[in-house]
């Protein structure tokens, strides 16, 4: 672990200092200042040794799973695949079962699931936000984009109804915002600023003897702290009694789409004077290209527009691209690049997966009833650095087993709480149309 090592080697300099000036007062009294002194780097080891501690579990933890691989014959992990067969233990449907059964809160579960809830607890308290839930995980156990927000397993082939087929999904909006690459903090420990520079330095070109003229460089910084993304659902007693892998899956499989989902509308279309983050529509200082006082139809030279806005801003490269809603895509599938021309030459192709060559996602997360001085309007975005998103995220998942609250009906409760905050590093990296009228041909 690089951040344990870090430690290691801060802790073995504190520990030099700390020898080095006892022996400096060897044969003499020491002054106020080398006690003072003396008594600070002590406190330092002390602070470091309880960051230390945890870190070095969880190290001898992997290193105990990695060395049970090799002796089965298996080859060194090449990537987390040990901490994955680890968390694989972990069940919900036990964890239910042991509060409800204890009925003593916060620790009652036992086992595993126990040191799990201790690790999450002890890293929350270091992020600073409340541990909401007598089920918590850790953020190791939540992940956002191209894996599973929720990464854990049934808890064995013992409770594996055989008879039983994966339960049919329901229709539901995929998470996209990550496909373009954006950027990513975690494991976060208190609120962070992210220091920006807003201006250039300037030169002009002068005579042998005149004075240069001076420029003055500007800052200033983008603030990202916890926002509570929380729901709750209420289940029946006995679905619970008769509950087998189909249900686990199915109540795991909702709390990360739901959380997935949340962080995409922020993303794209978080409304200003919420509790919730700003999206990239609603941010001010993007580019806004109109498509007529009343909404209009796309065109391919209003696609042009939003990407050669962002240029004249001077957006960086990196990770390009557009964001539409499926009634966009389908408009787009439909307008010609000109007015008049060879049928079928449309902005959108079958199989085509870019727009000009930036490529393009489809979600549904982004809004179709926006209104100007109509209604049901579509918004779509492009960004020539969508790096420049940025995903925050503080602890892990904190997920509240109720058994008491809906007792009288045979009901137990299930309340998720997690934090999170989005941003953007610059506005003007961005393009927005907010009034895209996508209503379709009528079909005949």
């Amino acid at each position: 672990m690089n951040k344990l090592k870090l430690l290691l080697e801060q802790r073995a300099d504190k520990e030099n200092a700390f020898e080095a000036l006892v022996n400096l007062a060897k044969g003499r009294e020491m002054t106020d200042a080398e006690i003072k002194q003396l008594d600070e780097l002590e406190k330092d080891i002390q602070e470091l040794d309880k960051q230390i501690e945890p870190l070095q579990k969880i190290e001898a933890r992997s290193k105990k799973l990695a060395v049970a691989k090799a002796a089965a014959g298996v080859g060194a992990p090449q990537d987390n695949a040990s901490e994955i067969k680890e968390l694989s233990r972990y069940c919900y449907r036990k964890a239910f079962a042991d509060i409800q059964n204890k009925g003593r809160g916060l620790g009652s579960v036992q086992g595993f699931e126990k040191e799990i809830n201790e690790e999450a607890l002890k890293e929350a308290q270091e992020a600073g936000v409340e541990a909401i839930g007598n089920i918590l995980l850790p953020s190791r156990m939540v992940q956002y984009g191209k894996h599973r927000l929720l990464d854990v397993a049934t808890e064995g082939a013992d409770v594996v109804r055989t008879e039983y087929r994966p339960m049919i999904p329901s229709l539901r909006i995929e998470p996209v915002v990550d496909k373009l690459g954006i950027t990513k903090y975690t494991g976060l420990k208190g609120n962070i600023k992210i220091p920006r520079s807003t201006n250039e330095a300037t030169f002009a070109w002068e005579t042998e003897n005149s004075s240069a003229d001076e420029f003055t460089l500007t800052f200033d910084a983008i603030d990202l702290s916890p926002k509570r993304l929380a729901g709750y659902t209420d289940i029946s007693g006995q679905m619970l009694v008769q509950s087998n892998d189909i249900t686990e899956q199915y109540l795991r499989t909702k709390i990360e789409q739901g959380i997935a989902q949340a962080i995409d509308v922020a993303f794209l279309a978080g409304a200003t004077g919420g509790n919730n983050p700003v999206g990239i529509l609603n941010y001010s200082g993007v580019n806004v290209i109109s498509l007529g006082t009343s909404g209009g139809d796309m065109t391919y030279g209003a696609l042009v527009a939003m990407i050669a806005a962002v240029e004249a801003d001077n957006g960086r490269d990196g990770n390009a691209g557009f964001v539409i809603n499926s009634s966009g895509f389908a408009s787009l599938a439909l307008t010609p690049f000109q007015t008049s021309g060879t049928e079928g030459n449309f902005i959108i192709k079958p199989g085509a997966v870019d727009i000009w060559g930036r490529k393009f996602v489809v979600t549904n997360a982004m809004p179709s009833n926006l209104t100007e001085t109509t209604t049901g309007l579509s918004g779509a975005i492009y960004s020539s650095n969508w790096k420049s998103a940025i995903l925050a995220t503080w602890g892990g998942v904190g997920i509240l087993f109720d058994p008491y609250t809906q007792a009288l009906v045979n009901k137990v409760r299930i309340v998720v709480n997690t934090y999170a905050d989005v941003d953007i590093e610059h506005p003007e990296e961005f393009a927005v149309v907010k009034d895209w009228n996508t209503t379709l041909p009528a079909l005949t």
